[in-house]
């Protein structure tokens, strides 16, 4: 996991028209050919192939992370959003 931090903090900004907006979590894997599925609290995302990114509105509050490749290899990121304005 490129992004998140470990146990990192993350501020989802507000767009100019108000309204909340969106952070891209990112990963890579050893292998080109990858497939990576998302979770975040056990509740599953989708899959990337290639660029492993999503780009996700979290509510606030402490989350996990977890992504799981097409080999079984799974890796877990606990992190928090902050409250904005």
């Amino acid at each position: 996991v490129i992004y998140p931090d470990p146990d990192g903090r993350v501020l989802i900004p507000r767009e100019l028209n108000g309204e909340r907006g969106r952070t891209v979590f990112e990963a890579v894997s050893r292998r080109r050919d990858a497939t990576i599925y998302w979770h975040l609290d056990d509740r599953y995302l989708g899959a990337t192939h290639t660029f492993h990114q999503q780009s996700l509105d979290i509510e606030p509050g402490p989350h996990i992370l977890t992504l799981v490749d097409d080999e079984g290899e799974r890796v877990a990121r606990r992190f928090q959003v902050l409250a904005t304005r």
